[in-house]
């Protein structure tokens, strides 16, 4: 039986899915527990590292559309874990109290996960990954 080799880059783009699935698989429990996903993780978190960031300043960091993270938002916002303030004809987007102490309670064992499932590689490979990965990001 002969075999046919399919070209690295989708090698290397098939194992990429396959070890970011199986790692938001696992990291996902205590998200839902908290009934949220992970897209509305990434929001909560990336929030919290730069409050008052518009709706357009979002998306572009999370690399979705403005219409996608205007649908993230609002969800949020009727759970009550973040709040939209006008400025003018923008809104800044800001953690509520309940959003702040969710993401403080969530975030640390969340990033203690990841970094767990990350220490088959030392931290120059890491860095070398990342840096990788930001090049085809950036393509």
């Amino acid at each position: 039986m002969k075999t046919k080799q399919r070209p690295l880059s989708v090698l290397v783009w098939l194992r990429l899915i396959r070890v970011v699935q199986k790692v938001s698989r696992a990291a996902t429990e205590p998200m839902q527990n908290a009934d949220l996903s992970g897209p509305q993780l990434d929001v909560l978190a990336t929030v919290n590292t730069a409050e008052g960031m518009t709706q357009q300043q979002l998306a572009d960091q999370l690399h979705v559309t403005k219409g996608n993270v205007t649908q993230l938002i609002d969800k949020l916002e009727k759970k009550g874990l973040l709040k939209r303030q006008k400025e003018g004809r923008i809104s800044k987007i800001f953690l509520t109290a309940q959003g702040t102490n969710l993401v403080a309670r969530l975030l640390p064992d969340h990033d203690r996960f990841i970094t767990e499932q990350f220490t088959g590689l030392t931290l120059e490979e890491q860095q070398q990954l990342l840096a990788l990965l930001r090049k085809i990001d950036h393509s």
